[in-house]
């Protein structure tokens, strides 16, 4: 038996928070944002780009003073649906984790770059 993979990632903006040596690799949310649509508009055939949602259809949002909303890419070769098994990788928990969101978002970049590429 074969099992086909989805996986999604939810990346949620890093916020920078006050002035340090290492300002510069972090990133805003809505920057993020624009990276996880432009990639999933330059891979249309094996990526899209979404909020999360609760079972009910609800945007699930980041808690806080200022909730966010979480998007999330679809990476499936060939497209989303059919009998796959969805995996969730996540990325940025937490506001100061930027190595977590770039290993999640360069990993799905990777792969949709195999997968046009013929990988």
């Amino acid at each position: 038996m074969r099992l086909r993979i989805c996986c999604v990632f939810g990346l949620v903006g890093i916020l920078s928070i006050g002035s340090t040596r290492c300002e510069e690799q972090y990133e805003r949310l809505e920057t993020v944002q624009e990276k996880i649509s432009a990639l999933a508009a330059a891979y249309p055939a094996n990526a899209s780009a979404s909020l999360l949602k609760a079972a009910n259809g609800a945007d699930i949002q980041t808690k806080g003073p200022n909730p966010k909303n979480i998007r999330l890419l679809q990476v499936a070769k060939g497209g989303p649906g059919g009998n796959r098994v969805p995996i969730l990788v996540t990325g940025t928990q937490h506001a100061r984790e930027w190595l977590a969101y770039r290993l999640a978002f360069d990993t799905a970049k990777y792969m949709l770059e195999r997968v046009a590429g013929g990988g």
